[in-house]
């Protein structure tokens, strides 16, 4: 059996319990009482993953917060160790706020300006061609 989980290791457990929580009052994640199991999953994200505190903490704020994809998904530390190379990626990919934005993933930016004239003339052919008359 793994050592105690370390005293930093605990209180990241209960920040995400109490996350968990937060996001969903109802989630039997967000009650239980001996978070010793999760404390060990991310001891060993910390101590053989070489993550850093800090970075789980604010995957854990990014995750739980209202709207994410990955709110449901994380209810154990355990969990958490195993996407939480996905979610930091992702939050990499969001900007500067630190949002995950799983939408956004492997798309094109939103388009700036207008839309080259013959890129246009091309696409619209193809539309033309494939659909029958439709255009942008």
């Amino acid at each position: 059996m793994d050592p105690f989980p370390s005293v930093e290791s605990l209180q990241l457990s209960e920040r995400l319990r109490a996350a968990i929580a937060a996001r969903d009052p109802n989630a039997k994640a967000g009650k239980l009482p001996d978070l010793t199991h999760w404390a060990r999953d991310i001891e060993k994200l910390i101590r053989i993953a070489g993550r850093r505190a800090e970075d789980v903490e604010k995957v854990i704020g990014c995750c739980q917060s209202n709207g994410c994809f990955w709110g449901p998904n994380i209810l154990s530390g355990r969990k958490l160790r195993a996407k939480f190379d996905t979610m930091r990626g992702q939050m990499k990919r969001g900007g500067t706020d630190g949002t995950i934005r799983r939408d956004t993933a492997g798309k094109p930016p939103p388009a700036t300006g207008p839309m080259d004239p013959e890129y246009e003339k091309l696409v619209n052919e193809k539309a033309h061609a494939l659909f029958g008359g439709l255009e942008l």
